[in-house]
C-alpha cells in the first residue's frame, strides 16, 4: 500500500485446529495479546500436528495484523481440514496437506460472519506428497 500497489491491506484470516492454538483463541476470547495455553491442554493428531502450538513467539504480531487488517481468525476441526484438502485436489488438481486447506474453511466462515461478497484469494502452502 505505501509503495501505491494496491489500494488497501488484504484482511488477513488465521486459521488452526480447535485443539491447540493461541492465536486464534486469543482472538475468539478478545484479547488484546496472545494468550499462551497450557500445554496440557493441547490435543495433537495426524491431520492438524502442523497447526498445534502452545505458544507463539510472534503471537502478538499475528494477532494485530488480523485485527489492523479487519480479518478473522477460526478454529477448523480436522473433518473440516480433510474435507477442503479433497476438494482442492478434485477441483483444483492441487494436493495440499490437510491443515494447509484449513485456510479454506476459515475463510468461508469469515464470508458467512462478515457477509463479504466479491472475489477472494487464499494462499496455501503444505504440499502433499500423495
Amino acid at each position: 500500500k505505501k509503495k501505491g500497489l494496491i489500494e488497501r491491506v488484504p484482511r488477513m484470516i488465521g486459521a488452526s485446529t480447535v485443539h491447540g492454538n493461541p492465536i486464534v483463541r486469543s482472538f475468539k476470547m478478545g484479547f488484546r495479546r496472545m494468550v499462551p495455553l497450557s500445554p496440557e491442554r493441547i490435543v495433537e493428531t495426524d491431520v492438524n500436528e502442523p497447526l498445534v502450538a502452545y505458544y507463539s513467539y510472534e503471537g502478538d504480531e499475528a494477532l494485530n495484523a488480523i485485527r489492523r487488517s479487519k480479518g478473522y481468525a477460526g478454529f477448523v476441526s480436522d473433518e473440516k481440514m480433510i474435507y477442503y484438502a479433497g476438494l482442492l485436489r478434485k477441483l483444483e488438481g492441487i494436493s495440499v496437506l490437510p491443515a494447509s486447506a484449513s485456510a479454506v474453511d476459515a475463510l468461508r466462515q469469515f464470508i458467512l460472519r462478515r457477509r463479504i461478497h466479491g472475489d477472494h484469494v487464499v494462499v496455501i502452502t503444505g504440499r502433499s506428497i500423495i
